[in-house]
């Protein structure tokens, strides 16, 4: 800043607003950017969320043909037993804990060199109706896993004959909760390593 002694004292005080206001402009517009980038920081936050909460929403709307509000009544654990061996699955699936009848040589099926595919026991994840269910009316959605593929299917379709032409609704519902009954979620056991920490 100039030294402003020999200046009169009205020259000093113009000098000294012009200075100030000068400095003020130059303090509004560092001012104004800051705002600026802090706005456009803000409105880019603002549009990732957005575009995450319209992402986990999409995710959200169910399927038309999904399972959701499929709900089958109370079934009954020995009527659902009786209705395994009415319909023979016995010939094809073991049931743990459980012992039937000996199976009856169906003639459409080559049950003599049939896979034994084991139902219940402890699994890792949740085995829930709905999945049995699809299991029981549609086999070939999913394939059991641990099996090789040509003991349980044949050209990419379960060997499992269809039921659904067979099989009541009823029966259904008891031969779910018989095999629901029979499964239960093996817990999470941690491995005997810390964690790293980096």
């Amino acid at each position: 800043m100039r030294d402003l002694a020999p200046w009169s004292h009205s020259k000093r005080t113009i000098f000294l607003l012009k200075q100030t206001n000068r400095d003020a402009f130059a303090m509004k517009r560092v001012c104004d950017f800051d705002q600026y980038r802090m706005g456009a920081f803000a409105m880019k936050t603002i549009h990732i969320l957005l575009g995450l909460l319209l992402f986990g929403l999409a995710g959200c709307t169910p399927d038309p043909k999904s399972g959701k509000g499929f709900t089958l009544p109370e079934g009954d654990i020995t009527r659902g037993k009786d209705a395994f061996e009415q319909l023979n699955c016995q010939a094809c699936h073991n049931v743990v804990g459980v012992s039937f009848n000996d199976p009856e040589k169906s003639p459409d099926s080559e049950t003599s060199d049939q896979k034994i595919v084991v139902l219940g026991g402890s699994k890792t994840r949740v085995q829930t109706y709905g999945d049995l269910v699809t299991s029981i009316i549609n086999p070939s959605h999913r394939f059991a896993r641990g099996y090789d593929q040509a003991d349980i299917a044949m050209e990419g379709e379960s060997k499992m004959r269809n039921y659904n032409d067979v099989i009541t609704v009823q029966q259904l519902i008891d031969l779910v909760a018989f095999l629901e009954s029979h499964y239960s979620v093996k817990p999470y056991e941690p491995t005997r390593y810390s964690p790293y920490l980096f």
